[in-house]
């Protein structure tokens, strides 16, 4: 059992540096990297995995210097945070090899820091002026079309930078002057009760998010926010179909009939049962409601920072019964259909109910 157990130990520790070894051999170098380290924790093959460990950090400093040289070349935001991103990534691969190597044979770790703490600086800095320019022209414009790009700029800044008094500020204005108020009202005959719109539609504003504020019956004159966008949703007549579905099943079944007296060559008499085939046949008639329901929304846009279309659908929910009606020989016919089903109809109202449930899941699955 030990030899076993060994061995499995053995093919283990063979497994893992084969496994970085093929990593290194894809040119997965952080793969490799990760994979050797894990390996090194483990105590696996640790020569084996300190010399993965070492080849795959040259390759991932390598491809930093490479990076590292066209940054003062790059002018998109968004590239020049992809270099701070690999900065900040060997940072934290040195600090796992440091217990395993002398990081210092490989790289200037004070120079890194230096780099690093520049590159972040740089990156965050340009990332909060983006938002700000983005913040001065939605005052100035009261236009919102930008403020999610200068939200999600605020944000990177403070990734790269922490979170400064002024990035701060500027995220807090951008949520103020650039918060999108979307209405959502619902117009619907009395096939629906005005209770049950209420109570599913007003957790649409569970939906908001971000820079996105929306209200159910929103009152503007009472509020900070005017409304940028207004949806009214109508709903049709419900309209109710019920048609009835029928099928027949016939089944066959051999029955006894009565005995018949045998008698051998002996005169020995014997009783034999006998058997005759009958046939039952089953109707299944399915009455089926179905209530539909069209759905349209206009859409006014107040400020032209409504992004939002108008849509169109139907929505159609349906319940129905079963009942079985016998004819023949009821011996032929299976347990299951001498006892009537047990499912019911629902009525209208419980049928309007779900149907406007299912009205209002599309509503917020399409826009929210």
């Amino acid at each position: 059992m030990r030899n076993f157990l060994l061995l499995l130990t053995i093919i283990s520790f063979l497994f893992a540096c084969k496994s970085a070894q093929d990593k290194f051999k894809d040119q997965d170098y952080v793969g490799a990297f990760e994979s050797a380290i894990k390996g090194l924790k483990k105590k696996n093959d640790t020569k084996q995995n300190l010399a993965i460990l070492k080849k795959s950090l040259t390759k991932i400093i390598s491809t930093y210097h490479d990076d590292l040289k066209t940054y003062p070349t790059l002018i998109d935001i968004k590239q020049k945070a992809k270099v701070a991103d690999s900065s900040i990534d060997l940072v934290e691969k040195l600090d796992k090899a440091k217990h395993y190597i002398e990081i210092d044979s490989f790289i200037n770790h004070k120079e890194l820091i230096n780099q690093n703490s520049r590159l972040k600086t740089e990156v965050g800095t340009a990332f909060l002026n983006s938002a700000q320019a983005q913040l001065n022209e939605i005052k100035s414009t009261h236009k919102k079309t930008n403020a999610h790009q200068a939200l999600d700029d605020a944000m990177k800044a403070q990734k790269y930078i922490g979170k400064s008094p002024e990035s701060i500020k500027c995220i807090d204005e951008i949520e103020e002057y650039g918060t999108v108020v979307v209405n959502v009202e619902v117009q619907h005959w009395n096939d629906f009760s005005s209770f049950d719109v209420n109570k599913e539609f007003s957790s649409i504003e569970n939906n908001s998010s971000g820079i996105k504020l929306i209200k159910y019956l929103y009152d503007s004159s009472k509020a900070l926010n005017q409304i940028d966008c207004n949806i009214e949703v109508r709903l049709s007549r419900i309209d109710y179909d019920e048609s009835i579905e029928q099928r027949s099943q016939i089944f066959t079944e051999n029955v006894p009939d009565g005995f018949e007296i045998v008698k051998d060559d002996e005169g020995n008499e014997t009783k034999v049962q006998l058997y005759k085939e009958v046939t039952g046949t089953v109707t299944i008639k399915k009455t089926i409601l179905k209530a539909s329901c069209e759905v349209n929304t206009d859409i006014d846009d107040y400020e032209g920072n409504c992004s939002l279309s108008e849509e169109r659908w139907s929505e159609e929910i349906e319940t129905y019964k079963e009942m079985y009606e016998l004819s023949g020989d009821e011996r032929a016919i299976p347990d299951e259909y001498t006892r009537q089903p047990s499912n019911s109809m629902k009525s209208e109202s419980e049928l309007a109910e779900e149907l406007l449930s299912e009205i209002y899941d599309t509503f917020a699955r399409k826009y929210f």
